[in-house]
This record gives structure tokens, sequence and C-alpha cells, in this order.
């Protein structure tokens, strides 16, 4: 337990960001002050148009660095194009809006944020709901078993090999 000083509410470590350098290894402002110095913060500087300049600088610097580097080809995504990506995604965003399909948590982990995964793109309605991670961990699995021209571990036995490991 650990007492916010600019909120002075007690609150768990778990309330509070990792910080090397203090005592107990938490900083001494909770994470909802934390954020919300962060957010006033921003809004100051952006009041500033000298401010907002060199930002605008920095992000062509560091988009120009990682030019330099070879990075951007290897990272840049991918765009669809919009009608492609309407055919493929439209009936399930309009059924997320429609509320014919609810957001579940990660079927591995439980996580609340969870992205549907579809594992059959002709079949929009059924989903798999994965966290970030998770979702990520499918789609590298698929893309080696398709570049070792081998068939893919079906979905369910993937999440169950992966609840295992947890």
């Amino acid at each position: 337990m650990k007492k916010c000083f600019k909120c002075n509410v007690i609150k768990d470590l778990s309330g509070f960001y990792p910080h090397k350098k203090m005592a107990d290894g938490h900083l001494n402002k909770c994470k909802e002050c934390a954020k919300k110095d962060s957010d006033d913060n921003f809004r100051r500087k952006m009041l500033d148009p000298n401010w907002q300049i060199k930002e605008r600088e920095r992000q062509r610097n560091k988009e120009a660095n990682r030019r330099d580097l070879g990075l951007v080809g290897k990272y840049k995504r991918k765009t669809m194009p919009a009608k492609e990506r309407k055919e493929k995604y439209g009936e399930y965003v309009n059924a997320i809006r429609d509320g014919r399909v609810t957001q579940q948590p990660c079927e591995i982990c439980g996580k609340e944020k969870a992205q549907g995964h579809h594992e059959d793109y002709s079949k929009p309605l059924n989903v798999v709901w994965l966290c970030i991670r998770h979702h990520q961990d499918r789609h590298i699995h698929l893309r080696n078993a398709k570049t070792l021209n081998q068939d893919p571990m079906p979905i369910n036995y993937f999440i169950k090999s992966l609840q295992v490991t947890l």
C-alpha cells in the first residue's frame, strides 16, 4: 500500500508505475494522477506554436532516421484498399455495431481487451477472441506453417497448447 502525493489516496502498489530509483521501486504519484499530469502537459504544450513546429520536425527526423537505417520497409504496415477492406470486414463491423457479435475476453489468457480473429473470412461472424499478443502469435503460426508448406494447427488445439503454457 502506498499514498499518492498528488491525490493523497492510499492505493495498492499496482496503482503506481514502476520506478527503479524510488525506495520501494514505484513512482510516488498514482497512475491516474500521472496520466492526468501527462495529458495536462501535452495540452499546455499544444498551445505553443513553437513546440508544435519542433514536434513536427522531430517526427520527420524520426521517420528519416528509420528510412536511413532501412527500417521503414520492414515495419511499415501494408494498407488494404477501401473496397477490399469493406468486402472482407464489412459484415463483421456491422455485426459488432448492431450487437449481433459482442466482444469477449481473450480465450487463452482472459484479458478483457481482445480482438476478433477470423480463421475463415468467408464466415465473418465466426470469430475467436484473442488479446493482441495471442492474436499476433496465431498469425505468426499461420505464416510459419504456410512458409513450411504445412497445415496449420487447428485453432482449438492452438488455444489449448497456449493455455497449458500459462
